[in-house]
């Protein structure tokens, strides 16, 4: 995740190719009602209006929202049809539509419970992203991105200290000035795009959604149970989406029904502290658990070394990183381009392959061992896969008219810098020792992550219905229709590189009887990393009966990094599966895993498994 380029990419969601592409939303007119069209075979497509600006109800404005569901394996007319669970994949800026084609299968088998209980699964592009017109879009063309990210990638990082952190904030500067220079053309989207106006949408979704049961069961004949209690929510959320719970449940305790927030990202710092500094507590834990990893699996492990402890490899791996940070090298790709290797780089294969130890682990060990022999290709392969040095013909379009398409920067941006605290009146000695600080968070990963936080040095907008808090609810009470009708679940990975375990355990103490589950897994997103029957079984239940476990709930995962025939699907099932020698996809000779998006479908090999090359925050 390092370089500033995979680092847009792994939390907005932007990938090599677009899955939701291949469905072209504007075929659909956009609705005040829910109205779901088949599309994709076995999915189904809905473009829903809403208000741009919820704070004013005479501003005739409107937003179009692109869903798409994987119906329920049973009709809406069976018993055992549960309705709709709502998703969101993280980031902020990830496609919710391209989520369901590539999670929808996974999480569906995670919530059923055969016969008895059988959901939707329903996600959305939020406002302003992929799908859902207006559209944010600074730059016009990904020529026009990737010439900042390779400015940017020039900079070396904030590593590289004080002329480099203003160097970047300039570079900041002149994209605020040019996403201010859209908003005067007429992209009026930017300051309606934060977490408080999609919760509304959120709600209106539900609002519809039941009508849209209603209208179904009323056409076949069936009684229409009249009640005036409001539908609630059904939602899972991952990594950002674990602040739209947070957000969606303290606005709106009264319509929640069932909230699950894995990957739990820490709300108030995320809305009203500096922003990250709770994201890397535990990521140079997540490094140091990668080495250990890799010597418990000894020579399964490519970077294993008999004649050396796992403390040594940790040493040396620093050292190696620490030296391309003083020194960087010059290279040539195996396409004969030419690259410059850096430090940061090396951070950002471990920030990516991190998100998931079961099909990321491997990887790394092979890019990282291969480097210590003084070979840089399988770094560079990788680097390049995921754009970080991008290809420069990528970016223009092809002689078929067809241009790459990539999620921009800008959909991070528009929605986490309207929430958080406005930080554009800061001088660069504020960010210099804003750098420090999330350094000393986490040596390998700090500056990194802190860089996440320089898009909103001079982010031009702000929102009028900002929330800042409190971020709390009333105890559950399901038959109070004031409360919601079961605590919310707060869930996550024992190792986990951008949202601690503990963020769930504390996020939990705001909202009363509040459960937290603990799986014993490597990544971001306990659902989305391995497979656990302990968390199935507890994810089921929670959303049948409301029930959340009294104390911590501890769960082992069923494959572990470098197991024999394990994916993240489960043992010998999916990509992933192999015997750890080579790239964990079953072919054992050492190649990098770096599948592009929609080749493995839900759980690709770069980084880990899910869709999109990370889920989030």
């Amino acid at each position: 995740m390092p370089g500033m380029r995979s680092l847009v990419l792994a939390l907005a969601g932007a990938t090599t190719t677009a899955l939701a592409q291949s469905f072209d939303f504007t075929t659909l007119e956009p609705s005040e009602d829910l109205e779901w069209t088949p599309c994709l075979e076995s999915y189904e497509c809905a473009r829903l209006e809403m208000p741009l600006d919820w704070t004013n109800e005479s501003d005739a404005r409107t937003v179009a929202i692109a869903l798409m569901k994987r119906p329920a394996v049973v009709d809406v007319d069976d018993p055992a049809w549960a309705g709709p669970i709502f998703t969101n994949p993280g980031g902020p800026g990830h496609s919710g539509v391209d989520f369901v084609l590539s999670s929808s299968a996974r999480l569906q088998a995670a919530v059923d419970k055969p016969g008895e209980r059988h959901y939707e699964i329903v996600s959305f592009d939020p406002r302003g992203i992929a799908s859902s017109t207006p559209t944010v879009d600074c730059f016009g063309s990904l020529l026009e991105r990737d010439a900042f990210f390779l400015e940017l990638r020039g900079s070396q990082g904030l590593v590289a200290g004080e002329r480099a952190i203003k160097y970047d904030l300039a570079l900041f500067e002149g994209m605020g000035k040019l996403c201010q220079s859209k908003y005067d053309d007429g992209l009026e989207i930017f300051p309606y795009i934060g977490s408080a106006s999609v919760v509304e949408d959120m709600v209106r979704m539900v609002d519809k959604s039941d009508e849209w049961r209603q209208s179904q069961q009323k056409k076949r004949g069936l009684e229409v149970r009249d009640t005036e209690e409001k539908p609630r929510l059904m939602f899972m959320g991952f990594s950002y989406g674990t602040v739209l719970a947070q957000y969606f449940a303290s606005i709106h305790p009264e319509r929640v029904g069932r909230v699950l927030a894995d990957g739990v990202v820490n709300v108030h710092d995320y809305a009203t502290g500096p922003g990250w500094l709770t994201a890397g507590l535990d990521t140079d834990s997540v490094f140091d658990h990668f080495v250990d990893a890799c010597w418990e699996a000894e020579d399964r492990c490519r970077l294993y070394r008999a004649d050396a402890s796992a403390d040594d490899m940790k040493t040396t791996l620093r050292d190696l990183i620490a030296r391309l940070d003083a020194v960087p090298m010059g290279a040539l790709a195996p396409d004969g381009k030419r690259v410059v290797v850096r430090g940061d780089d090396f951070r950002e294969a471990f920030g990516v392959y991190s998100y998931n130890g079961i099909t990321g682990f491997a990887s790394l060990a092979v890019v990282f061992d291969v480097a210590l022999k003084g070979d840089f290709s399988y770094l560079i392969t990788f680097l390049k896969t995921i754009r970080t040095v991008p290809t420069v013909e990528d970016g223009c379009p092809n002689e078929n008219g067809v241009q790459l398409v990539l999620s921009p920067p800008e959909n991070l941006y528009s929605v986490m810098c309207l929430d958080g605290s406005d930080v554009r009146d800061k001088d660069s000695d504020y960010w210099v020792d804003y750098v420090n600080d999330m350094k000393d968070v986490s040596e390998i990963y700090g500056a990194t992550l802190a860089l996440i936080r320089f898009g909103c040095s001079h982010w031009p907008f702000r929102a009028d219905n900002r929330f800042d808090g409190p971020f709390k609810t009333p105890k559950a009470d399901k038959d109070d229709p004031s409360t919601p009708a079961a605590p919310l679940l707060f869930m996550g990975n024992r190792y986990d590189p951008v949202t601690p375990i503990r963020n769930a355990e504390n996020m939990a103490k705001d909202h009363p009887g509040a459960g937290v589950l603990i799986q014993e897994s490597t990544g971001h997103c306990a659902l989305l990393v391995a497979t656990s029957n302990c968390t199935s079984r507890a994810v089921a239940e929670y959303f049948d009966t409301g029930e959340v476990p009294e104390d911590i709930l501890t769960c082992e995962e069923s494959c572990h990094p470098w197991d024999t025939g394990c994916g993240v699907n489960g043992p010998g099932t999916g990509p992933g599966a192999g015997n750890g020698n080579g790239n964990g996809n079953g072919n054992g000779n050492g190649t990098v895993a770096v599948a592009k998006r929609g080749e493995m479908g839900f759980m690709e090999m770069l980084p880990r498994g899910h869709g999109h090359f990370n889920i989030g925050y």
